[in-house]
Parts: C-alpha cells; sequence; structure tokens
C-alpha cells in the first residue's frame, strides 16, 4: 500500500484520468472528442425543424446550456495542460525542488472554480427541471 505519493505523480495519475473519461486515447489523449461529438449532435437535433416545431424556447434554452458546458470542460481540460506544462517545464528550473514542490504549493484555484461551477449548473439545471416537472 502506498503511503505517500508525490504531488507531481498523483496530479498526473490526476490529468491522465480525466483524459481517459473525456477523450479517445487513440486519437489525442486530452483532447475531448467525444464531447465534440456530443455536443456537435445536441446542435444538430436543437436546431432541425422536427424536434424544435412547437420548442424553439426550450431548445435554444438547451442549446446555450449546452455550449456553456462544453465552454467550461473544454477550459478546465485546457487548463490541466497548462498546468502540467508549467509544473514539468516552464517552471523547472525556477522551482527548487521540482515538480513535487511546485505541485505541493500550488493549488490551481481557477480550474477547481470552473469544474465546480460546471458540475453544480449541471446538478442544480438537473434537479430544477426534475423539481419542476413533478410539482
Amino acid at each position: 500500500m502506498v503511503k505517500d505519493i508525490p504531488a507531481d505523480v498523483a496530479y498526473i495519475g490526476g490529468i491522465w484520468t480525466e483524459g481517459v473519461f473525456t477523450a479517445d486515447p487513440p486519437i489525442f489523449p486530452l483532447l475531448p472528442t467525444r464531447s465534440i461529438i456530443v455536443y456537435f449532435t445536441l446542435c444538430y437535433i436543437f436546431t432541425s425543424r422536427a424536434y424544435t416545431r412547437g420548442r424553439e424556447t426550450s431548445s435554444r434554452l438547451l442549446l446555450t446550456y449546452s455550449t456553456i458546458m462544453f465552454a467550461l470542460s473544454t477550459t478546465h481540460a485546457g487548463l490541466g495542460v497548462r498546468e502540467l506544462l508549467d509544473g514539468f517545464v516552464y517552471a523547472l528550473s525556477s522551482t527548487p525542488g521540482g515538480p513535487p514542490v511546485y505541485y505541493r504549493e500550488n493549488v490551481f484555484p481557477k480550474r477547481k472554480a470552473i469544474y465546480i461551477f460546471n458540475v453544480s449548473g449541471l446538478l442544480c439545471f438537473g434537479f430544477g427541471e426534475e423539481m419542476g416537472a413533478s410539482g
């Protein structure tokens, strides 16, 4: 059993895990290709005449919400790659102790805030719709 995982190893493992769950690894490990496919499929559905007939308002709302979530998830993945580059390339020589010290000292609030906003928005929107539909 591992008692203490170095911060740099844990960070690489976390970014790799995010890449596996949001991307097709043979194409490119950190590009959210499944998200792109789902997003453009939703754009097609929410703008097609067959779906929007009589549902123009809800289609616009869902398309706007999908666009915001897609932008937030893509920004989150991009910031993860940027933080890897910062720790292992750009700040390597300027941080005494190297990447383990860099990742222990930095908490990356921007990426965490984007993730929390994206997930809480999803939960609030989903639960709000369920409560409104059943009440």
